[in-house]
């Protein structure tokens, strides 16, 4: 039968986001083609259940003509949740007679509202010279820290955050108060333009991932933390520059002669990745890529301290698809908002 049927995004069919928060609404659509020369109806049932329980359902009875697909938006509240629970939206196709002749699922999943006991949390300093970070720590409720004016400020700090976009081209390591990690200090790097990481000597890509695995599964602060938390976030990542275009751009690797052309990069998870260099003392903790010799989130352990790569987009997003180039929209992902917990969660070494 020359029929076509799916659950597609919405408003983009490619939109792939997958984590809700309760009571937000969860958005999709149902797409029927029919692919012959005549005029036939042909009806769509639907239903979303979360967990055993179903949440909402209906029904689109639609006249086909030739290769004229048609979309009617799925759209309800995702439910009250106290711990991630999956769900799916399943529809049924069916022929003028009832008789079914097709049908396809999407999978998502609903994240409870909680926050993290960050009152146990010790004290760190901050260096973020622009303040695009500070805001996004309050919002996860992270406030024990105190401001810093430069890196070589950093005292008997036992914890660092660098901020995004806080690190210029040719930093690199020179810019970091290593016998301060040596001696113990733990650093945290949010994420930064593809210059200021090869920096560090560390060989990057800008294939925009949005499917990433979580690596360090024995690390208590990642518990629960399975790979549907690194993939697919609503928005896209932030940057700090655009091209002549109005794209984002993440400096000299993006745009590049050899890339193919790029509209959007919505739901990417992380702009850039850091190849796992052969060095002792390297850690992938969240990865990906082709060869899974690539990390988003990675340790650099030396003497008593370590350095901590996160090229993870995982605070405020930012949806910049067609309609939205010019005024950014914030939007805020359980599933990124729950992975930054984590980060934070090991980089303070506090269980999760």
């Amino acid at each position: 039968l020359d029929f076509l049927g799916w659950v597609a995004g919405f408003p983009r069919i490619t939109d792939r986001r997958h984590a809700y928060w309760p009571g937000e609404t969860v958005e999709k659509q149902c797409v029927m083609m029919w692919d012959r020369f005549d005029t036939r109806t042909f009806t769509a049932e639907w239903t979303a259940t979360v967990g055993s329980s179903k949440v909402a359902g209906g029904t689109f009875k639609r006249s086909l003509v030739s290769n004229v697909p048609v979309m009617d938006k799925i759209a309800f509240a995702a439910p009250e949740t106290e711990k991630k629970t999956a769900g799916k939206i399943t529809i049924v196709f069916k022929d003028a007679e009832g008789k079914e002749i097709d049908r396809d699922e999407a999978e998502f999943e609903v994240y409870p509202r909680k926050s993290y006991p960050w009152k146990k949390a010790p004290k760190f300093v901050l260096f973020d010279p622009d303040g695009k970070t500070e805001p996004e720590l309050k919002r996860l409720g992270l406030v024990n820290y105190t401001k810093l004016d430069s890196l070589a400020a950093v005292g008997k700090a036992t914890h660092l955050v660098i901020g995004a976009f806080a690190l210029k081209k040719g930093d690199g390591w020179k810019a970091l108060p290593m016998d301060a990690v040596d001696a113990g200090l733990k650093i945290l790097i949010l994420p930064q333009d593809c210059e200021a990481w090869q920096a560090f000597g560390l060989n990057v890509q800008d294939r925009q991932s949005r499917i990433l695995f979580v690596r360090d599964r024995t690390n208590p602060a990642f518990k629960g933390l399975d790979d549907d938390y690194v993939r697919e976030w609503a928005g896209a990542p932030r940057t700090s520059q655009k091209n002549a275009h109005g794209l984002q751009q993440y400096g000299s690797l993006a745009p590049h002669p050899k890339h193919e052309p790029r509209w959007t990069y919505n739901l990417a998870v992380a702009a850039l990745q850091l190849r796992s260099p052969d060095t002792v003392g390297w850690i992938p903790q969240i990865e990906g890529e082709f060869d899974m010799n690539y990390s988003a989130l990675a340790k650099y352990s030396t003497g008593k301290g370590s350095v901590q790569f996160c090229t993870l987009d995982c605070f405020q997003r930012f949806s910049t698809g067609a309609k939205e180039q010019d005024a950014a929209v914030p939007v805020i992902d359980p599933a990124a908002t729950a992975t930054a917990n984590s980060i934070f969660a090991d980089f303070l070494m506090l269980p999760n």
